[in-house]
């Protein structure tokens, strides 16, 4: 009978964890998405303004230059005005990616209150694994953590193919990313399409929603815990209540606002000046 009973939870055992195998490689499309526009982004520059309670409270530029065929993205944000007493905040990213968005490096640098270190990443697609360094300032303790991944994108390169996408209303998508800290799982939904007005102009643009899902490091770690809350879209982040933002629909098809309501209350980024004045690519 114990024999009986040992059998009866080993095939228990192994049948829990392949269950769960495997269910969010079901979710991606792996690879991930192609894009469907051809755009041009060399030469963009993109400048941001944060505010809070509305009230100024940040400054956010982006820019993108084309180097060997690749495309180096580099991007600063910052706290400014009386926001920067509150809570002093210089952090800047620096990635490169293919013209289909399949990263190659990353760099995040933060510089924020009891957060100054740079979080380095490099993208092993042949064998899908990302390997990552953080760098403290000013110590020498270096972590270093390798992450495996389905899909492998970091957050500028799935900006880029996210912009590059034709979303309608309705669609739904999942994708997979890495910040050098984490693996994380994103839906996002495609909601109407509105006027939006913004200190750079008028845009026909998409509302999106996203939410985010934290993964583990390991493929195989994956827990039937974790595929019930991203079934029933119960996120593990609760820093905001709502989050939308919205895509222009024309030319380069950039983020022209993002709103949430967060834990400090109402935060907005706003889009308030771009370069080249008239957008290339397609629209629609």
């Amino acid at each position: 009978m114990r024999n009986r009973s040992r059998t009866f939870f080993l095939f228990a055992a192994l049948f829990l964890p392949l269950s769960v195998l495997g269910e969010v490689e079901k979710l991606l499309q792996i690879p991930p998405p192609r894009p469907d526009f051809k755009i041009d982004f060399s030469g963009e520059r993109l400048k941001y303004e944060a505010s809070w309670l509305g009230l100024k409270a940040g400054e956010a530029e982006l820019k993108v230059l084309s180097e060997k065929g690749h495309y180096k993205i580099v991007a600063a944000s910052r706290t400014t005005g009386s926001s920067r007493l509150l809570y002093k905040m210089d952090d800047a990213v620096t990635a490169e990616t293919t013209p289909e968005f399949a990263p190659i490096f990353y760099d995040l640098q933060i510089r924020e209150p009891g957060f100054r270190h740079n979080r380095l990443m490099w993208i092993d697609r042949k064998n899908k694994v990302a390997k990552t360094r953080q760098v403290p300032v000013g110590s020498g303790k270096v972590k270093e953590k390798d992450f495996w991944f389905y899909q492998g994108l970091d957050p500028v390169s799935l900006t880029f193919l996210v912009r590059s996408i034709d979303w309608k209303p309705g669609m739904k998508q999942y994708f997979e990313f890495l910040d050098g800290r984490s693996r994380s799982l994103i839906l996002l939904e495609a909601g109407p399409v509105e006027t939006v007005k913004t200190r750079a102009g008028t845009f026909r643009a998409i509302r999106m929603s996203p939410m985010v899902f934290e993964l583990p490091r390991k493929l195989d770690k994956e827990t039937p815990e974790l595929l019930a809350r991203i079934r029933n879209r119960e996120s593990g982040l609760r820093l905001v209540s709502w989050v939308y933002f919205w895509i222009a629909l024309e030319g380069r098809r950039p983020v022209v606002l993002a709103r949430a309501y967060s834990l400090i209350g109402p935060v907005a980024l706003e889009l308030v000046e771009m370069s080249p004045d008239l957008p290339s690519g397609p629209g629609k």
